[in-house]
Parts: structure tokens; sequence; C-alpha cells
């Protein structure tokens, strides 16, 4: 063969591999277009990540108005059931066959080589795997919460099964943070557990050094009140009832019927499930305390409990305001926070020591400005470009 040739042969090489797609498809129950945690962390991806790197699917909701061509949808729920239906809970893995054939037809179609597949959610986490295993292509779980070591019965021997052979298929394992990697890391020596935390644009932090309450102390909750905070944010409302000099903001996706039902609406709360993100920030920003309720006890395992990190507490730490945290002691966030000593923590339960931080919100500028200060440097362990330029790097480049 002569060197011309040869030449030619190397160039189209090389043409051909620059030319070959390296594409995720991010697999989801939810749509980046959903305010909730798993929402808010795959919405940074699509705001991240080109179109030539990566596309979403989610499952369809109602609630979503917007439209992103980089986003598509499935519906697992053909039938015209409530969520939470234990029918409906059931009669969806009849239609994973077809949920499968899906994932695999968007792959090729938009000829990805690999799928990163979100949980929360039993269901797209195995239809993501199945996928990957059929197409010969990798797979990246993302945990934002524990999976097996969070159920008990049958679906315990399910999730057993599943985890340990997606364990075992994938190339690494995604934790959304260390309190994750602190419990899974014992139980699974040999798995490569890599830490994806939250990631947030850094703006330019504006912090209200007058946040001395005047008259009113306008105390804040964004996010969902479910099984993770309930207990906590039950007692905080309760306790904060007490004082007719506190005001309640309730930002939140939970419906009143819920609200009611766990008796959360006071005399002091204002509800609010329908603000702009600028809005949102704005309140946040103005606000004399942010809540931020963890669980101790419920309905969710111990180690879920211990855990947990709230997406909210990421958006706290980016307003400017000081957060006031209830929560056991032996749990990730506690550590966290504590170790920057960027919020009020608060290890018991204990009317006094709410008081106590209502206090100094009307009195102590110092402390306030120490803590919001602290929670300024702290958010930029989640700058975007540190975090997710790391994610690129990983399975991009």
């Amino acid at each position: 063969m002569s060197k011309l040739a040869t030449k030619k042969i190397q160039l189209q090489f090389v043409k051909a591999l620059s030319m070959k797609s390296n594409k995720c498809l991010v697999v989801s129950r939810t749509s980046p277009f959903i305010r909730s945690g798993s929402g808010t962390v795959i919405n940074q991806f699509l705001r991240f990540f080109s179109a030539s790197e990566m596309i979403f699917l989610s499952e369809k909701d109602n609630q979503i108005k917007e439209t992103n061509s980089r986003v598509h949808y499935i519906n697992s729920s053909p039938i015209n059931l409530k969520r939470g239906k234990r029918f409906f809970r059931w009669q969806r893995w009849l239609l994973l066959p077809l949920i499968v054939k899906k994932i695999i037809a968007l792959v090729k179609e938009e000829k990805c080589n690999s799928i990163m597949c979100v949980f929360p959610d039993e269901f797209h986490l195995i239809a993501a795997t199945l996928a990957a295993k059929k197409l010969k292509i990798s797979i990246y779980p993302y945990f934002h919460n524990l999976y097996y070591e969070n159920t008990q019965g049958f679906s315990a021997i399910i999730a057993k099964l599943v985890q340990k052979k997606l364990f075992a298929q994938a190339p690494w394992v995604y934790l959304i943070s260390d309190g994750l990697l602190k419990e899974l890391s014992p139980l699974y020596s040999k798995i490569d557990f890599r830490i994806l935390t939250h990631a947030t644009i850094i703006d330019e932090i504006r912090i209200n050094h007058d946040k001395l309450a005047k008259q009113k102390i306008q105390i804040t909750f964004l996010g969902n009140i479910n099984n993770s905070n309930i207990d906590a944010m039950s007692f905080m409302l309760n306790t904060l009832e007490q004082r007719t000099d506190v005001v309640i903001n309730l930002i939140t996706p939970t419906s009143i019927h819920v609200l009611k039902k766990a008796r959360l609406l006071k005399n002091n709360t204002i509800i609010n499930n329908n603000c702009s993100n600028e809005e949102l920030k704005q309140k946040l920003r103005i606000s004399n305390l942010l809540l931020l309720p963890h669980g101790f006890t419920g309905a969710l395992s111990d180690a879920e409990y211990r855990s947990i990190f709230p997406t909210k507490t990421i958006q706290y730490l980016l307003s400017g305001s000081p957060i006031l945290a209830l929560l056991p002691h032996n749990c990730y966030l506690q550590d966290f926070l504590s170790k920057y000593q960027c919020a009020f923590c608060i290890t018991n339960k204990n009317e006094q020591e709410i008081f106590s931080v209502l206090n100094h919100v009307k009195k102590n500028s110092n402390e306030i400005e120490r803590i919001t200060n602290n929670a300024r440097k702290t958010v930029q362990i989640f700058s975007e470009n540190k975090v997710l330029g790391k994610l690129k790097n990983q399975i991009f480049i």
C-alpha cells in the first residue's frame, strides 16, 4: 500500500472518530421543568450541557407548560388513576417492555452512547438499565436517595436484586451526597461510587445586612412537605404559632388538602405555590429566617433519614438569609451545616431553643452576619462549573 493511500485511510479514521456521537440520555421520572429536588438537578443538566451532549426522557406531567426539543416524554400511567393508588403502582409494570423499547428507539435515533438513570423511581431505573444492557452501552445510575436500604417486605427482595445487578453493570455509580456515600460504601466496598452533588450558578449573593426583624419576623419554607420532613415541620409550625410576631410563608407544591389533613395550616401561615423563579429568589432574600426541617422518625428507613440532603439547602445558602434547621444530631445534613457553621441548628424538639433563635433575629445582627457570610463561602462547593465540569470530563471526554 502506498504512503498516500495509508495517509488517506488514517485521515478517514480520524474523521470517523471526530464524528462519533458522545451523547448521554438522562432517564428520570421527573421532568427538568418540575420544581422539585430531582427536577432542579436535571434542569441544571439541561442548562449546562449542549444538545450534542445530553437529551432527556421523563414522565409526562400535566403541570408542564414549558417545551424543549431535547426533552422527550413517556407515559407509564395510561389508566386515569390518582398517583399513589396501589393498583396504579402495579399495573404500570405491564408497560415496562414498551418503555424499554421507547428508550432503545430514542437512543438509536439520537445516537447516544450512554444512559444516566436518576433515582428516586424504581420503574424508570429498571427500564433504563434493561435498555442499556440490550444496547450494550454504558449505564450510569445517579442516586438522589437510598434504594434497597429504604425498602421493606417484597419490595426489598426486588430492590436488592435490581441494585446488585445495576451496580455490577455500571462502570461507576453517582451519589448526590457524602451522606449516601457514608451509608453505601461500607456495604459495597468494590463499587466505584462518585459524588455528583447539586449544582448551581453562583450569582453575586446580595446579603441584606439589615436582617434584624423590624416588626413581624418573616420566616419562609420552600419545597415539598412529605415523609422526609413532616414530623419536624409539624413541630416547628406548632411552636411558631405561639408567637404573635411571626409570619410564615410556605412556598410549596404540597396540596392544601394534605396540609389540612396534617394540621399544618396555622393562623400565621401564608400559602404560595405559584411564583416565578425570580419571585422565589426575592422572597428568600427578604426573609428573616429560612426553615429547614429534617425528619426525626417516620415512614422512611433510619438510613434514609441519616442521609437526606434537601435541594432547598443550596437555594437557602444562595439567598443571603439565615437558615433555621431542626434536625436529628446523627444525620449528614447536621454534620454538613455544623462543619461549615452556616445555619442555626437545633438537634432536638425544644421550643425554647427555637425562641432563642427568634431573639437572635430581633437583636443579634453580628450572629446573623456570621452565619450568612459562612453560607456565602459554603455554597461555592456547589458551583455549576466545578460540579458539572467534572461530570463532563468523566462521561464525555
